[in-house]
């Protein structure tokens, strides 16, 4: 298990609970059918895999927000000032799509909150060395080739740019060192040998809950 936002104790409990965790949480819910596009919903009651969307954003207390991810990007984002909280499911297809820009832009224009001064966390996911597209300028249209190294792709320091972009301060942007598919022992891995898991619905997952 990884604590994510240490700093935040008493505010906000953020976790990334990873292979050899009890996946199996209890409480109140909120599950999203993650589909990789770019639609950020607001849930301020649990749901179960009821809405498709990437990205979620609450303002309740003791509301457990789950992102899962087997390689892809995973955020978790506070808002300490408005006390509002949400997490982010980003695949290289959701980078495509747009879903950074759209979760900030919900939660500035639903919320009211000042971007620059929100936090982002983001769990254990793919390296550039682990990242391998058969054609990267054919398969990510749009994406600056400055990211590229050969057949190898930087999603990483990609949606870091797009948060930064988006008005994400870069200091307030903390990021786990792991690549999930270095750590096939640690973290299950679509790309590292959890195929079969991933696609049954079996994958790591992050948890946010505001205190």
């Amino acid at each position: 298990m990884i604590r994510l936002f240490p700093q935040f104790a008493g505010k906000v409990e953020c976790l990334f609970l990873d292979k050899n965790e009890d996946r199996n949480l209890v409480g109140p819910l909120v599950t999203l059918k993650q589909v990789h596009g770019n639609r950020t919903i607001i849930a301020n009651t649990p749901m179960k895999n009821t809405e498709e969307a990437d990205g979620v954003i609450t303002r309740k207390r003791g509301l457990h927000l789950l992102a899962r991810a087997a390689d892809c990007q995973n955020f978790a984002v506070d808002d300490p000032n408005s006390h509002r909280g949400g997490v982010l499911h980003a695949g290289w297809k959701g980078l495509l799509a747009g879903v950074i820009p759209e979760f900030f832009r919900t939660l500035s224009t639903e919320f009211g909150s000042d971007i620059s001064k929100v936090s982002v966390a983001a769990g254990p996911s793919l390296c550039q060395g682990c990242a391998e597209f058969s054609d990267p300028s054919s398969e990510l249209p749009g994406i600056d080739q400055k990211y590229f190294d050969g057949r190898h792709v930087d999603l990483q320091n990609i949606a870091k740019d797009q948060m930064i972009a988006a008005g994400i301060r870069p200091e307030n942007i903390m990021r786990h060192p792991d690549c999930t598919c270095c750590h096939p022992e640690l973290y299950l891995t679509y790309r590292g040998g959890d195929k079969s898991d991933v696609q049954s619905g079996v994958s790591n997952v992050l948890v946010l809950t505001l205190l």
